[in-house]
């Protein structure tokens, strides 16, 4: 007897089977690749205290003023029930309601330092395990492992030598101390930039517990935002020295800075041209911003030009020093000195040459200004192992400031991560505008 032939599976069931294989590889695959990319991303945290006030926003007490509609916001740990409480706007006397209203911290996001994608440097801001493993303590790392960290006069030192952050860093940590908008009825764009007097110094108008003692800013910037970016103009900003002295025989010190947008954008500095930017074709963005930091000036606008450093800015009195000392600088970046300036002296003034760039907006900032041990003029960190953290708010923060012998140190196993960069350098200083006043500029006389 013949046996059966041997049962052959059906094209159709292989074809079926091999298919139903390959879409299940394909979702593993794809599934697997979509928690990578999950895990890899930033997470969130919520910012839990005021020790990085104002350029990261910790719980607020929120009040608004009946009077005037504005949104008054104290920060929770500097609150005082005691104090008599004043809108920051009208200057109405203003009753806290019971309970108080209170507004979460911000939301931040975080890379883990295993996943990010460059180790710790300068100027980080990273968050810090606390004693529950929640990741709720930030601060701004200053010192890496084994330098020789040192705050003096306001500014930061590392191994005997004065360390300026770059523009874009300086961006990030800055604090707003003014800002003005176009149909605000309190005052126009000149009223504004005179009201902002030099020097400027380092009080906190959203935070009166920031700081003790009121020192000089020596880094500081000043915005515009242009309404009509295409067209031929021309404008001029006299920028005056911060740090001078307000004696009424002290003498001034200026630079005037033109700036002119058609095919190309082109510098002058007191009257001497500059080389146009080569990189630089047209005003590509609404945003003009001229900083000077560590006394050197930088024009850019975020986007498309890069940062153009046009040279140091010296006083009278520093250019023996210099020369001294062997020091560079441009020529056509010395500032002039006017021995006939007020007592009260305009840190800027603007003047519109050419055309009409239709200014709208304009924010006034200074960089961080360092402050050591229970509000000293000095600290020394000490080289040993582990990062130096500072908050930027000195009364309220609890960082590397902490121990007389300033040997307080984090270990990067400490961290829980770094806080992803905002995508525009401008980010954080429009954040800042929401709690103050716009129009009124808020310094101590």
């Amino acid at each position: 007897m013949m046996p059966p032939p041997p049962v052959r599976s059906s094209r159709w069931f292989i074809y079926t089977s091999t298919g139903l294989l390959v879409f299940l590889c394909l979702a593993v695959t794809l599934a697997g690749l979509m928690l990578l990319r999950k895990a890899s991303g930033p997470l969130l945290a919520e910012i839990a205290g005021s020790s990085m006030e104002p350029t990261l926003l910790g719980p607020r007490i929120v009040i608004d003023c009946p009077e005037c509609k504005f949104s008054n916001r104290w920060a929770v740990d500097s609150w005082n029930p005691r104090f008599e409480v004043r809108c920051m706007c009208c200057n109405r006397k203003l009753e806290p309601p019971d309970p108080p209203i209170i507004a979460s911290g911000q939301r931040i996001a975080y890379r883990t330092l295993r996943l990010n994608r460059s180790p710790i440097q300068r100027f980080d801001t990273v968050i810090i395990n606390t004693a529950n493993d929640q990741p709720r303590e930030v601060k701004r790392v200053v010192g890496l492992p084994h330098e020789d960290v040192a705050i003096r006069d306001g500014q930061l030192w590392v191994n005997d030598k004065l360390t300026p952050p770059t523009p874009d860093q300086f961006l990030r940590q800055a604090v707003l101390m003014g800002h003005w908008s176009f149909g605000n009825q309190s005052a126009s764009l000149d009223q504004f930039l005179k009201s902002v007097h030099a020097p400027l110094q380092n009080n906190l108008p959203i935070n009166a517990h920031d700081s003790h003692a009121y020192v000089v800013a020596h880094n500081y910037g000043v915005s515009f935002r242009l309404g009509a970016i295409d067209g031929k103009w021309k404008l001029r900003l006299r920028w005056i020295q911060s740090g001078v002295a307000l004696a009424p025989e002290s003498r001034r010190c200026f630079c005037d800075l033109e700036i002119a947008s058609g095919e190309s954008t082109e510098l002058w500095v007191n009257g001497t041209s500059l080389a146009p930017n080569p990189h630089h074709r047209g005003w590509s963005s609404q945003w003009l911003t001229i900083l000077s930091i560590g006394g050197t000036l930088h024009v850019g606008d975020h986007y498309a030009m890069p940062w153009a450093t046009i040279g140091r800015v010296f006083g009278s009195t520093k250019l023996e020093t210099a020369a001294e000392n062997g020091d560079e600088y441009s020529e056509a970046a010395t500032i002039s000195v006017d021995p006939n300036s007020p007592e009260v002296v305009p840190l800027f003034s603007l003047e519109i040459l050419q055309g009409d760039p239709a200014i709208d907006r304009c924010m006034v900032y200074r960089g961080i200004v360092y402050r050591g041990y229970r509000d000293a003029d000095t600290q020394r960190f000490l080289p040993a192992d582990g990062f130096v953290v500072l908050g930027d708010n000195v009364s309220i923060s609890e960082d590397s400031r902490g121990a007389r012998d300033a040997s307080t140190r984090i270990e990067a196993q400490q961290m829980r991560g770094i806080v992803v960069p905002e995508r525009n350098d401008l980010d954080s200083l429009l954040r800042q505008t929401e709690s103050l006043p716009s129009g009124i500029f808020l310094n101590v006389d």
